[in-house]
Formats: C-alpha cells, structure tokens, sequence
C-alpha cells in the first residue's frame, strides 16, 4: 500500500473529534497554520502515520488525538503548546520524541508506552 499525505484544508482552526479515525491509508499529516485544536480521537487507529507537522498555532491535542498510531515517528511539538490531552499518543509504540515545551498541561497516560516518556502524568502536572 502506498502511503498517502494529508494536508488539512486551510482555514481550519479545529481539527473536529474523530475527523480521520482509523484511516489507514495517512502517512503523513500536515496540519496548517491557524489551526489551533486537534480534536478527541481526531486520528485515533491511524497505524500507517509516521509523521506529523504542527502548526505554531496549536495550542491544545486532545484526548486519545493519536492514540494507537503505532509507527508513528517524527512529531515537534510547537512551542505554544497549552495542553496534551489524556492518552493522547498513547500505544504509540514508534514514537521517539523530545519532551513538550515547558508549562504544557500533560494528560494522564498521554505518552504511555513510547520509545522515550514512558511515565505516566496526572492530569496537572506539567513536563
């Protein structure tokens, strides 16, 4: 199977709750400038994505955002970053990540079972 780009439309500004969920044919997403929430489970059981490139703009993934998207590798957080919802990359089993920006509000079991943060974090800790 040949992998496919997606590039949110532009104008966007909330990637909606389980907008691509289960699409097996995304391997790269590009979410644009303006965009500033990724939606509950918006790419949950998205097992062929390996990369994703945010916007400066973003400012909140919500819970379960990337959940399940096992080769996922390669996502940098924007500096602006407010909040990481709960289980958010959870069971991204591929993901080798630096950590967010400081201040970020880490949901519980947000980076369960990565390759790098494998600690859990309550809903008001920040990493």
């Amino acid at each position: 199977m040949s992998g496919k780009i997606l590039i949110i439309p532009e104008g966007t500004k909330i990637v909606k709750i389980g907008a691509y969920a289960g699409r097996e044919d995304i391997t790269s997403i590009v979410v644009p400038e303006g965009v500033v929430e990724i939606g509950d489970e918006a790419f949950i059981f998205c097992d062929q994505l390996v990369s994703v490139t945010l916007p400066s703009t973003l400012k909140r993934i919500g819970k379960n955002a990337f959940q399940e998207c096992v080769n996922l590798k390669k996502i940098v957080f924007p500096v602006g970053l407010a909040e990481i919802g709960f289980s958010a990359f959870c069971n991204c089993l591929s993901l080798k990540i630096k950590q967010p920006p400081k201040g970020v509000k880490i949901g519980e079991l947000a980076f369960y079972k990565t390759n790098q943060i494998n600690e859990t974090k309550t809903e008001n800790e920040s990493i």
